[in-house]
């Protein structure tokens, strides 16, 4: 069968490089840190290292500072352990190492996604077993930021994007009291996070990615349930979150969402075909509408974890599989005209 890898997210740097991470290996049993790097005409595998202890890694996000300085985030899993720990690693130019964050309450948790507005300003989400969890680095030391549950378990954030220091927003799930999932949006106002009112979505529903083009613009994608899923799209106006229609196709959920202009947004994801194999989804936004974005066929099952795009093309990875061989690293471009 062999090794299995795949890519969770990938960031543009200013260059016109990129930088994508996820894992390869058995994931989340006996998995290593991946991450590629984009230099314009190639792709290279770049070493990443295990945290000293790791008996898996997987990052899941990453963000390009500066050319001498790339965060990614995950988790890792301690040996002799099933709990996650949060992970946090760095591209200094050279090298790429471990950075000490701080231990979340019950010290089980997991870092979903990464924003930076600068050096000096970068948000951190996931989830604790005390529910969501944000941290910030100021440029000098991480802090754990008290943000607040919607429900009595399963909160959690696994996506963030940041307009200003004064306007972040984090995007999840949550689950009720009968244990149906549901969409989370939190805000951070530049004093604290606080939950956002959101249309009514049916019982089974959450929300994985959020892109901002301004403060009062800001796109959240992920799927409305149960059963056979819909993806579900949300657009913030300054004023309100409402949910925008989008092709309706079968079985699909959209994971990540990249917003270049108010006329130009990409969000990506994974469908049901007829033949009940996951495939890729690519979906657009021009400015009215949002339309399916065809995407090539290949290999017996695949889909899209991440997305990353600029005025010059969209780039989106994930895995792919040519069964019975073990899923594999995938990446698409889509390139305008």
């Amino acid at each position: 069968m062999g090794s299995e890898s795949q890519l969770d997210a990938i960031a543009f740097g200013a260059g016109g490089d990129a930088w994508a991470v996820g894992a390869s290996g058995q994931l989340d049993v006996d998995s290593q840190t991946l991450a590629e790097h984009w230099t314009g005409r190639s792709w290279t595998v770049v070493p990443t290292p295990n945290p000293a202890g790791a008996d898996s890694a997987h990052l899941l996000d990453v963000a390009a500072i500066g050319a001498d300085d790339v965060l990614a985030v995950g988790h890792w899993v301690p040996h002799g352990s099933a709990a996650f720990e949060p992970l946090v690693e760095r591209w200094d130019g050279a090298a790429w190492s471990v950075v000490a964050t701080p231990t979340p309450p019950g010290g089980v948790a997991t870092l979903e996604a990464v924003a930076a507005r600068s050096p000096r300003d970068v948000w951190v989400v996931g989830s604790s077993s005390a529910g969501t969890l944000t941290e910030h680095w100021d440029g000098a030391a991480w802090t754990i930021v008290p943000s607040p549950n919607a429900g009595v378990a399963g909160n959690i954030l696994e996506g963030v994007a940041a307009v200003a220091s004064n306007d972040v927003w984090a995007a999840g799930s949550f689950l009720d009291g009968s244990l149906f999932q549901h969409p989370l949006l939190e805000h951070w106002d530049g004093t604290r996070w606080s939950i956002a009112p959101l249309p009514s979505t049916r019982p089974g529903s959450g929300l994985f990615g959020v892109a901002a083009v301004a403060s009062n613009d800001v796109w959240a994608v992920g799927f409305e349930g149960p059963g056979n899923s819909t993806a579900l799209i949300e657009h913030w106006d300054g004023s309100a979150w409402r949910i925008v229609p989008s092709p309706a196709v079968f079985g699909s959920a959209l994971v990540s969402v990249a917003a270049i202009s108010s006329a130009d947004v990409w969000a990506v994801g994974a469908f049901i075909n007829s033949q009940h194999q996951l495939q890729p989804l690519a979906e657009h936004w021009d400015g009215a509408s949002w339309a399916t974005t065809p995407t090539p066929t290949v290999g017996t099952e695949s889909r899209f974890l991440g997305v990353a795009a600029t005025s010059r093309a969209a780039v989106a990875v994930g895995w792919i599989q040519f069964f019975p061989a073990s899923p594999q690293t995938l990446a698409e471009v889509h390139l305008p005209g």
